[in-house]
């Protein structure tokens, strides 16, 4: 358990690990806007991405899953937006308006 004020040291297998995650979501999300979700393959996010097959499959077990993980990457940015937005003196219903138009325009 880490206590108040410790700092959490992340490994290199777990950053490189992360760096490969993003890597793959990376290129879906430029294949997916480029191509569209069901002309990009497996295969192809694969190889924009610079990883094996395998290696994409180890991270995300369909390409569903991917789009999952983009949503939820997607919506914990207009997250962090609506309460900086909210932090920042902006009226409260101008932060949902903003949030609800920005989820509709994914």
């Amino acid at each position: 358990m880490v206590k108040a004020g410790e700092r959490v040291t992340v490994g290199r297998r777990e950053r490189k690990k992360e760096e490969t995650r993003r890597a793959i979501l990376s290129a879906a999300a430029n294949l997916f806007s480029q191509r569209g979700y069901e002309a990009s393959s497996i295969d192809e996010i694969a190889e924009a991405a610079d990883v094996a097959k395998r290696t994409l499959y180890n991270n995300f077990e369909s390409k569903e899953q991917i789009v999952l993980a983009l949503r939820c990457q997607y919506f914990e940015a207009l997250i962090e937006k609506a309460i900086e937005q909210a932090a920042s003196a902006k009226s409260p219903l101008s932060v949902v308006e903003g949030f609800v138009v920005d989820s509709v325009r994914w």
